[in-house]
């Protein structure tokens, strides 16, 4: 029993119009994510979920292992959907892998970086009138952290006797949340108080190209709408803001010795995850990234920006949260517009703290990021079956 294709499986990018191929790679990181020995699987990684409406299974899986996924019990697809967490998946997957293709549900693994998607494949399940797949939740940026922070001396990167700045905030791509909580702090007069970096990424946003967007999504919630207008001209004509580098195109996944002054130098984070927004057309899952798993290594209290019930799911894995050092209340608001002005509203009382304060806070908190650096270095398991955790 064996991965099948082991030293050759496919990468299924169907990401862009006119750049969709497969890249066949020999080796991937989850493969030391759990046993593979006790069945045979057939394994692949995909991008988006329309890889198989255009690289039909049939002309590159081998005819007689489709009929042993098909017919024994032993044998299983398995689809990663690597370090991305889309719930759009899941429709198009059983429309091209079950009803096309007639794969049994029950012999098709799913694993992805998404806590929850379980629930969306027992929904689709459920409409289509079929058995679910199986799905894998996979932590494997927990993991790659894990493994760097035991590289470096992070323990360098304890806070000083007097940081320089509150807070730090690192961004790379444009996604919405991102832009318009810094417009946010900028509204507050913040910017002084924190590490901020947003700057051209691969996206090429920019204030002047994203400025319409956030305006007109927030226009239904008049404070934010009213804030960022505030402001608007001025982050507009506002420079790049750089923090450790100047290069944000690259996917920055590493710990990074050249980010511990800056940890040094701030009392908390706000980590401004991939998911925020939960409204229909909109990536929801609770997506656990790097960003999240950085400042536990660098054992900084933060902020979670992201979709509700995140701090909850850090929980579940052993990690502690910082209530009632830090407001977490955020967390359960389902409203995404409050759920940022509630954010808005911490990090503004945070940056203001007195030095007194801030000693009393860094006391507070330190017997919890403690215990959430020991979580992470204890973790053994990074890959779970979610409807048995």
């Amino acid at each position: 029993m064996s991965i099948l294709n082991k030293g050759n499986f496919p990468y299924i990018n169907t990401d862009l119009p006119g750049h969709r191929k497969i890249d066949y790679r020999e080796y991937t990181i989850y493969w030391r994510l759990r046993d593979w020995s006790d069945k045979d699987y057939w394994y692949c990684e995909i991008f988006k979920g329309n890889a198989f409406s255009n690289f039909c299974i049939e002309h590159f899986v081998p005819k007689k292992i489709l009929k042993r996924i098909k017919k024994d019990q032993t044998t299983f697809l398995c689809v990663c959907n690597a370090h991305e967490s889309f719930h759009s998946i899941v429709l198009p997957l059983y429309q091209d892998l079950v009803l096309k293709s007639n794969l049994p549900p029950e012999k098709i693994i799913l694993i992805s970086e998404s806590a929850d998607l379980h629930l969306q494949v027992k929904k689709i399940a459920n409409v289509l009138g079929l058995k679910p797949m199986n799905v894998e939740w996979s932590l494997i940026f927990e993991k790659n952290v894990q493994k760097e922070s035991l590289d470096i001396n992070v323990i360098e990167s304890r806070s000083i006797n007097i940081p320089q700045k509150k807070f730090l905030n690192l961004n790379r791509r444009w996604r919405l949340h991102r832009p318009t909580l810094v417009a946010l702090m900028a509204s507050e007069d913040l910017f002084e108080h924190g590490y901020i970096s947003l700057a051209k990424s691969d996206d090429s946003m920019s204030w002047n190209k994203c400025m319409p967007i956030i305006m007109d999504y927030h226009s239904v919630d008049k404070e934010i709408f009213d804030k960022i207008s505030k402001v608007k001209d001025q982050l507009i004509s506002l420079k790049d803001m750089y923090i450790d580098n100047k290069d944000l195109v690259s996917n920055k996944v590493g710990l990074g010795r050249d980010l511990i002054p800056f940890y040094q130098n701030t009392v908390f984070s706000i980590v401004t995850e991939t998911n925020f927004y939960t409204d229909k057309g909109w990536e929801s899952a609770r997506f656990l990234s790097e960003k999240t798993f950085k400042p536990i290594a660098f054992r900084h209290p933060f902020i979670l920006v992201s979709v509700p019930h995140c701090l909850s799911l850090l929980r579940e894995l052993g990690y502690r949260s910082f209530h009632p050092f830090i407001d977490e209340d955020y967390d359960k608001e389902l409203n995404d517009f409050n759920r940022m002005k509630k954010i808005l509203a911490e990090i503004k009382r945070l940056s203001l703290m007195s030095n007194e304060e801030l000693e009393i806070f860094r006391k507070n908190v330190s017997p919890i990021v403690e215990h959430n650096y020991r979580c992470l270095q204890s973790r053994k398991t990074h890959l779970y079956n979610r409807d048995i955790i």
